[in-house]
C-alpha cells in the first residue's frame, strides 16, 4: 500500500499540469477562433440584391438554374415576354396584372442584369454607391411586378 501511495504522490504534479495545460489550450484556442482575422465574409451588397430578385422571379413560376446567368435569364424573360413566348413546358409566368407585365418583368430584369455584371465584373469605379442604388431600385420595382394579388 505504501507504494501505491507515493506513486499517487509523486504524479499528482503531473496530472494536474494535464488537466491544466489541457485547460489551457482550450483557452487559447477558443480565443484565437474568436479573435481571429479568419472571420466569414458575406456576399458583396450586389449578390445578395440579385438573390432576392431571383426569389421572387422564382415565384412567378419561372425555375431560375443555379448555373444560368443573369444575362441568360433575361433573354428567357425576353423571349416569355413576347406575344408568341411560350413560358415552357407547362409553366405559366404569373405577375400582378395591376402592377405590370411580362414585357416590364422582361425589361427591370434586363437593366437589373447590365448593372448586376458592371458591379460585379469591371473594375470599381466611384460610381458604385449609384450603380447599387439604381440595382436596389430595380429590384423593388421587379417585387412589385412579381407580386400576386
Amino acid at each position: 500500500m505504501n507504494s501505491q501511495e507515493q506513486l499517487l504522490k509523486n504524479s499528482l504534479p503531473l496530472i494536474f499540469s494535464l488537466v491544466f495545460g489541457g485547460i489551457a489550450v482550450y483557452v487559447i484556442f477558443f480565443l484565437m477562433t474568436l479573435f481571429g482575422k479568419k472571420r466569414l465574409k458575406r456576399d458583396p451588397e450586389e449578390i445578395r440584391i440579385m438573390k432576392r430578385i431571383l426569389r421572387s422571379i422564382s415565384g412567378t413560376g419561372i425555375t431560375v438554374e443555379t448555373r444560368e446567368t443573369p444575362e441568360a435569364v433575361a433573354a428567357r424573360l425576353s423571349a416569355m415576354s413576347s406575344e408568341d413566348g411560350d413560358p415552357g413546358a407547362g409553366c405559366k409566368m404569373r405577375v400582378s396584372p395591376g402592377t405590370g407585365s411580362r414585357r416590364a418583368l422582361a425589361e427591370e430584369f434586363a437593366g437589373a442584369a447590365a448593372l448586376f455584371c458592371e458591379l460585379r465584373y469591371q473594375k470599381p469605379s466611384e460610381r458604385k454607391k449609384e450603380l447599387i442604388r439604381e440595382l436596389r431600385s430595380r429590384a423593388e420595382k421587379i417585387m412589385k411586378i412579381c407580386t400576386i394579388s
